[in-house]
């Protein structure tokens, strides 16, 4: 992109266009987390939700589910800013590039983990706590954290990684990635 042209503008839906099952108070908080990056998260955070409750009104899931699918879907990455705020900015130790890289890429296969832990301080059930551990899970085994298979990952974990891999192919590249 030129020094001085606009930067292109997406449309993302508002985060709040469904009955969320999380307090005022909790939305605040986390989408707070959502908008380091430049709000990246935050937009990618909307689409996912917006595409999980879609695939969960398809399956026919009861409202109830759905709701809580949109939940976890906000919620996905909420672990990145804390696991690897170098990504956004953050002054780190000068280390070597493959060394930083690697340590990255340690961190980043954390944030399922982290991410569940907070959904559950939200009281969040076990369909949107698990689908979010899980969410970078795939089918042949090779996912992680925890190297699930097939009919091992959780449907609700299906659910959250098409959703988000969906709205990912919508969006530019974050912006550590554009470089």
């Amino acid at each position: 992109m030129e020094k001085n042209a606009k930067p292109k503008t997406y449309f993302v839906p508002p985060l709040l266009l469904f009955d969320s099952g999380l307090s005022k108070k909790e939305n605040r908080l986390f989408e707070a987390l959502l908008l380091v990056g430049g709000g990246w998260f935050a937009k990618q955070a909307a689409l996912s939700a917006q595409a999980a409750l879609q695939i969960a009104q398809g399956l026919g899931l009861p409202r109830a589910e759905q709701r809580e699918l949109f939940d976890a879907a906000r919620m996905l990455d909420v672990g990145v800013p804390a696991l690897c705020p170098q990504l956004f900015g953050a002054e780190q130790p000068q280390e070597d590039e493959e060394e930083q890289a690697e340590i990255i890429c340690i961190r980043l296969r954390n944030h399922p983990v982290l991410g569940a832990r907070t959904a559950r301080d939200f009281g969040m059930g076990p369909l949107g706590v698990d689908g979010i551990a899980s969410h970078h899970e795939y089918w042949n085994g090779s996912g992680y954290p925890q190297g699930l298979r097939e009919e091992g990952i959780p449907l609700g974990a299906r659910i959250l990684s098409v959703a988000s891999t969906w709205a990912a192919l919508l969006l530019p590249a974050p912006p550590q990635r554009r470089q």
